[in-house]
């Protein structure tokens, strides 16, 4: 069976960059609204409280793996994106979903990637 080609198939290096703006500048998730939806989910995973009552403890004081951090982010933001566009976008449901699902097209879903940084 073959493979579908990918935009970047057949094309000199050179040319990468310019598919790679053509790809963004079609893409439906635009720059500000990621940065916009990261934010806001961003602050809401950091106000999370893990329990109840007294013994409640903030997310932000708890020594939480990063791959735990990045599930709960990921989560929230799918969920903040999905709130802002209803039917437009969810996050995955099913084993073979990407991390944000694009209903309309599901060629436009992607994955959320984070990285571990040194402090």
């Amino acid at each position: 069976m073959n493979e579908p080609k990918g935009p970047y198939h057949g094309k000199p290096e050179a040319q990468w960059a310019k598919v790679t703006r053509r790809l963004l500048a079609r893409h439906p998730l635009k720059p500000e609204t990621i940065l916009d939806v990261a934010t806001v989910a961003w602050n809401d995973l950091w106000a999370t409280t893990v329990g109840a009552g007294r013994a409640k403890v903030r997310l932000a004081e708890l020594a939480v793996p990063a791959t735990v951090v990045g599930y709960f982010f990921e989560i929230l933001f799918a969920k903040e994106l999905e709130a802002r566009y209803p039917g437009q976008w969810r996050g995955h449901l099913a084993k073979d979903d990407k991390d944000l699902v694009y209903v309309p097209d599901a060629a436009m879903s992607v994955e959320i990637k984070g990285e571990v940084l040194p402090i």
